[in-house]
């Protein structure tokens, strides 16, 4: 991306590891763990720390996952609920009830349990990533069909997520109520029928951020405004690496 590439140009992330690692370190984070692991040479043989161009990399990657994502699904959610109104009411409610006009707390924010649904029926839905890979690391069969190990495969996430068989409500219908409860159609399905972050040890590392990130703007936007049904909308997608929303238009109206 230009604007990692002109960092490293200015030869910043050199400087700035210098400086990280003459510091006594006062707090962790991502950035500060990645810039202190840069090799001291591009060319270091001892296959220790990265490389400058690999810390580039990971700051496009990081850049890309927490903000690309995050907006494409509040896309499809405001685009979903403009069509739902007696879910958005039904969210609203809850949000009064449990939150009022205090200031949010996660206490209160993990009382929401018909928000948390609705979140989960738009990633389920609306899966911002188009398929994922693994690896087999045993030979196996599956429906007739011999892999062998360590060949990949691609697992077409939006499929898995409206397979009828794996749900009991209309899977390819907006219903955040299939969730809600625990006696719900589709509480209890199984845990690798639904793959919004991916699953496994190579699930995404900041899905508990996003969930919390992706709530807390949920419950904002109830609490200001109403999501109209823009009339004149066909809805459809766009697959790039991401599955973002094709001529879909919403009304806004701010509550009183």
């Amino acid at each position: 991306m230009h604007i990692t590439e002109e960092y490293h140009d200015k030869q910043k992330i050199t400087s700035l590891s210098v400086e990280d690692k003459s510091k006594p370190a006062i707090r962790q984070n991502l950035l500060s763990m990645l810039v202190s692991s840069l090799k001291e040479e591009d060319t270091d043989q001892r296959g220790q720390g990265i490389t400058k161009q690999e810390l580039i990399d990971n700051l496009a990657l990081l850049i890309f996952a927490g903000y690309e994502t995050t907006s494409t699904v509040l896309s499809w959610f405001t685009y979903f609920v403009s069509k739902r109104p007696e879910v958005q009411q039904k969210m609203k409610d809850e949000i009064r009830f449990y939150c009022g006009s205090a200031p949010l707390t996660m206490e209160n924010i993990q009382k929401l349990e018909y928000v948390d649904c609705v979140l989960k029926e738009t990633l389920r839905l609306a899966p911002t990533a188009v398929a994922v890979a693994r690896q087999l690391y045993v030979d196996d069969t599956i429906n007739g069909i011999s892999m062998r190990k360590g060949e990949n495969l691609m697992i077409a996430i939006a499929c898995l997520h409206t397979d009828p068989r794996n749900w009991k409500l209309n899977p390819n219908e907006f219903l955040p109520e299939r969730f809600y409860g625990s006696d719900a159609p589709d509480s209890k399905h199984h845990p690798y029928a639904l793959l919004p972050f991916g699953g496994g040890p190579h699930a995404c590392a900041g899905q508990d951020l996003a969930h919390l990130e992706l709530k807390l703007i949920m419950i904002r936007l109830m609490q200001s405004v109403t999501f109209l049904d823009a009339s004149g909308s066909n809805g459809g997608h766009i697959q790039h690496l991401t599955v973002i929303p094709k001529s879909v238009a919403v009304y806004i109206k701010f509550d009183d």
